[in-house]
């Protein structure tokens, strides 16, 4: 049996294990592959498991992302640049291989709308973000980097509401933080949605519930809105190519 696994906190409600475990079954591979969501309340714990478990491959999500990059062998080219991953490949010599498939999955979701991002404001400071805004950046465009304080980005939440033009001169909002996520879900990012135009596109990585209240709030504004979902269908679909290449090679 090949086991993978999720690591980070409260999973109770995501969408990997399911969403592998009905990819197994479609491909014949269920009685193969395992996936299970595993909680640490801290990386250090994480890590040990790592080693330990026996698991053959891993996605890693909030808050560990950073961590995870730290902590491997080897970084594919993206998540050298993002300084963080999202997929881990532990090979049968003890060395953890990571990977970050968040970048490419989400430009793909631009590619698929022939969406050309000039500049982005970028809401949170955490792995996503970071993969976003490389992802912008090799598509020629820039990014602002917003955060609850001025150690972790360009700009503060505050600053949003002090000075108009920073939101206003970006084509492409993106939500990067958990912020509105089941079941906190009455949740949006603090920003002068007031400042928003129909030129504007909002971008949620949230995907449950479907349709947050940051994105409602856009459209109320006349602005596109995308939430997270196809984002998460692409990285999950590179991460199983790379765990599937490792374990035919082995």
């Amino acid at each position: 049996m090949i086991k993978l696994g999720l690591i980070g906190r409260e999973l109770g409600h995501s969408f990997s294990p399911e969403y592998f475990k009905k990819k197994f079954t479609a491909l014949g591979e269920q009685n193969e592959y395992s996936y299970e969501a595993l909680e640490f309340e801290n990386w250090d714990k994480a890590e040990r498991f790592i080693r330990q478990s026996g698991y053959h491959g891993f996605n890693v999500t909030i808050p560990y992302k950073k961590d995870a990059a730290k902590f491997c062998d080897y970084l594919d080219h993206w998540a050298e640049k993002i300084k963080a991953v999202n997929t881990l490949v532990t090979s049968p010599h003890g060395k953890v291989f990571g990977y970050n498939t968040d970048a490419p999955g989400f430009l793909q979701t631009l590619t698929d709308r022939e969406i050309k991002v000039s500049k982005a404001l970028i809401l949170g400071s955490g792995g996503a973000a970071s993969a976003i805004s490389t992802a912008i950046k090799n598509q020629g465009g820039m990014s602002i980097i917003v955060s609850r304080s001025k150690k972790s980005g360009d700009f503060t939440y505050a600053d949003l509401w002090k000075d108009e033009s920073i939101l206003r001169s970006t084509d492409i909002i993106i939500n990067c933080s958990p912020i509105g996520t089941y079941p906190k879900t009455k949740n949006s990012p603090d920003i002068p949605y007031h400042q928003l135009n129909s030129d504007q596109i909002l971008y949620d990585l949230v995907y449950n519930p479907p349709e947050t209240v940051f994105l409602r709030r856009g459209k109320k504004a006349g602005c596109r809105t995308i939430n997270g979902y196809e984002m998460l269908c692409n990285q999950a679909d590179l991460s199983w190519e790379i765990w599937y290449s490792f374990v035919k090679e082995a």
